[in-house]
């Protein structure tokens, strides 16, 4: 019976620290889980200020472009070849105070268009820049100098005239690129129009080379031209600066994080999402599963492009190719009224990545607390088992002398617990039968107990018993202790 106590009082601590192991992991997954939460919004807060930083660059870029000397100068003459001859022929003549007549002058001393000045201007300037900029590469974020924020000439610079129309664009063998024949800047693009107050803008727009071209991302940077004429400021045109956020932007934005996506993302035709640029773009199945999945939140859910439009700074939960997933969204632009996210991010983080270390753990807990679980229930049987057999073997003498076989007698073993009872059982038989006891001195050479103790010579049963039984079966013992009283009272 010890030993099934035994076995029990295993299987309960076994259990307990099985079961606090168990309950110890799911605390540090539900950590994990939380930290990667964190770490999530961490990252999320950190792209916003990559951006903003972004952001001041290329206002930063546009604003010296603007006040670049050679390209205010360009802005100011004329725009077309017919504007140019006009404004280079003298006017007619006027007369001085004094009656001399005093020769009319040309109202410009440009020799060339807007767009050829413009266009040599801002290559001018854009080689200047790329010097400053190879000097700024390797410092780092913090250390670098105004303006060179972003390590990479930019993707888009040109100048508007006053009504928006191209005047010049440099880079990508877009040189031509100008006139009236192209879109209004001013209509296709607000912050054209904002600029006119004569502070710099910055916004982040769907950009299109053509009117049938896919439309890419831009955050770009708009300053105003100024140019000085009879001792007052004239508004002549702006500057863009421009980079497309495209997946290679998306890469520098990513370089920051670890174990983290960004992705951009543009309004679409209606309310879809259009990405510009993601750090997941060798994945599609992340953005697949991003875009097809329904993201949990504790106060709801919402569809990919509810998620990405409207519920900016909002954690959600999804799964996508079997790993769950948590992402962020945030603004990067709105309409002029504010009331719609026309572009903006998303930060992803995987929660299946964060909880790998205690992944086999978790697995092999359940594992272990079955095989010892199992191990017990076979121990206890098997104890259960060894405890019975003795009661069965008592059992069946008892039924045996029942049955009138008087010369049976009990197997006495010491290992067994029930030894004690065995021998007892004996003694009772031999009492009974009038027979000397079993732990008489003499009883080695009578034959009674010859045919009881299982000797070759005669008789069946268990065996005798062995020297030093006490217990309850110990009657010699207190026979003795009685005789021997009686003695001491004579």
């Amino acid at each position: 019976m010890f030993r099934v106590k035994l076995i029990v009082l295993l299987l309960v601590v076994i259990g307990a620290l099985v079961g606090t192991t168990w309950a110890l992991s799911g605390a540090a997954v539900r950590d994990l889980e939380d930290t990667a939460v964190q770490q999530l919004k961490s990252s999320t807060e950190v792209v916003r200020l990559t951006n903003t930083v972004a952001q001041y660059s290329v206002i930063h870029e546009a604003t010296a472009a603007a006040s670049d000397a050679a390209v205010v100068a360009g802005a100011a003459c004329p725009l077309t070849e017919e504007a140019l001859r006009a404004a280079r022929t003298p006017g007619p003549p006027t007369v001085g105070p004094d009656g001399t007549e005093i020769p009319g002058v040309p109202s410009t001393t440009c020799t060339r268009t807007a767009h050829e000045v413009v266009l040599e201007a801002l290559k001018s300037w854009t080689a200047s820049r790329e010097e400053l900029r190879a000097l700024n590469e390797p410092r780092f974020l913090s250390e670098r100098d105004p303006g060179f924020a972003v390590p990479r000439a930019p993707d888009l610079l040109l100048v508007t005239d006053p009504n928006g129309v191209v005047v010049a664009r440099v880079g990508f063998d877009k040189d031509d690129w100008f006139g009236d024949s192209k879109p209004n800047m001013v209509r296709q693009y607000p912050v054209f129009g904002r600029v006119e107050a004569g502070v710099p803008q910055h916004d982040s727009i769907a950009w299109r080379e053509a009117d049938d071209a896919v439309p890419e991302l831009a955050q770009v940077g708009v300053a105003p031209i100024f140019v000085e004429e009879n001792g007052r400021q004239r508004f002549a045109g702006t500057v863009m600066v421009g980079y497309k956020l495209t997946d290679s932007a998306a890469e520098e934005a990513g370089a920051v994080l670890y174990g983290h996506d960004v992705a951009y993302f543009f309004r679409g035709a209606g309310d879809s999402v259009v990405y510009a640029g993601t750090t997941a773009a060798s994945r599609p199945e992340l953005l697949s599963g991003l875009s097809a999945a329904t993201l949990h939140n504790p106060e709801g859910e919402a569809t990919f492009p509810q998620f990405a439009l409207q519920r900016s700074g909002v954690v959600y939960e999804f799964e996508a190719g079997g790993t769950s997933y948590v992402a962020m969204s945030s603004v990067l632009s709105k309409n002029n009224d504010g009331t719609e996210v026309l572009a903006g991010f998303i930060v992803t983080s995987s929660v299946s990545g964060a909880i790998l270390p205690l992944g086999p753990f978790q697995t092999v807990v359940p594992a272990l607390g079955a095989a010892l679980a199992l191990i017990g229930i076979l121990g206890v049987l098997v104890a259960i088992r060894s405890f019975m057999l003795p009661i069965e073997d008592i059992s069946k003498g008892v039924q045996e002398v029942i049955a009138g076989k008087s010369e049976y007698m009990w197997e006495v073993d010491e290992r067994s617990h029930m030894s004690d009872l065995a021998h007892s059982l004996n003694v009772m038989s031999a009492r009974l039968q009038g027979k000397r006891d079993p732990d008489s001195e003499d009883t080695e050479g009578d034959a009674d107990w010859k045919a009881m103790a299982g000797d070759p010579s005669g008789g069946r049963g268990g065996g005798a018993k062995p020297a030093g039984i006490a217990g309850i079966g110990n009657l010699r013992g207190r026979a003795a202790a009685t005789d021997e009283d009686e003695d001491d009272d004579e």
